[in-house]
């Protein structure tokens, strides 16, 4: 399948927007070379990166690896993860008809438990997966 990276950037960017903690400044990246890496950052400052908000994924097909998901340490707890990640579901779905979602959350923060309260559940001790029917 061939993608236009501009396109998706735009797409994506449109979809950021409906996120309060989003700026116009924030990077894009995309590369559609193998499999499609779609990554969002709000900054690449290597001394801000607990502050990072960003998401990184992989797609190929139908399926959604998420493999990165960070909202600055503070703004937790204040349900913008939450809607963050409602924002990738909905891009993914509508761009590239994406069913399955999976991530691995981390062991050392809350992550299993946002997870859960996403709809994903244990696939196995590492694992986690959401199918949308």
């Amino acid at each position: 399948m061939s993608y236009d990276n501009g396109i998706i950037s735009k797409n994506l960017r449109e979809s950021l927007r409906k996120f309060p903690l989003y700026k116009e400044d924030h990077l894009v990246l995309v590369n559609a070379q193998g499999v499609l890496y779609i990554g969002y950052a709000s900054n690449l400052k290597p001394t801000q990166t607990l502050d990072k908000i960003g998401f990184d994924l992989n797609i190929k097909e139908d399926f959604c690896n998420i493999l990165s998901f960070n909202l600055g340490g503070c703004e937790r707890e204040k349900e913008y993860g939450g809607l963050l990640y409602r924002i990738i579901e909905n891009f993914c779905l509508e761009q590239f008809n994406c069913k399955t979602f999976i991530t691995i959350p981390s062991s050392l923060s809350k992550k299993a438990d946002f997870w859960e309260k996403q709809g994903f559940r244990y696939l196995n001790a590492i694992v986690v997966e959401k199918i949308l029917f």
